[in-house]
């Protein structure tokens, strides 16, 4: 549904030239709001799903990036200290 589906606009309407016209035009704006119900409804229903998936789209990569820095790191810092130890022994 677009947002053109809620603005009003006059020359859209039907003239109401009588008692019929009028009931007829309450009748089909009833109908109108019943389908934008409906479709609401909809949304609401499939709304925690989405939010579920743009949690989780934004949030693997983040930890992912943030795994891959705490291994580089750790990585980095085991090959220091096994490089140190070695030249330690090297030395003695």
């Amino acid at each position: 549904m677009s947002s053109a589906d809620f603005n009003f606009d006059r020359s859209n309407q039907p003239t109401i030239r009588n008692l019929e016209d009028l009931r007829r035009a309450a009748q089909d704006l009833k109908i109108t709001l019943v389908k934008q119900e409906a479709q609401l409804g909809r949304r609401w229903e499939v709304l925690p799903e989405e939010a579920l998936k743009a949690t989780v789209t934004r949030s693997i990569p983040f930890l992912f990036r943030t795994l891959v820095k705490a291994g580089t790191w750790k990585l980095l810092k085991e090959g220091l200290g096994w490089a140190l130890s070695a030249r330690k022994k090297s030395q003695d």
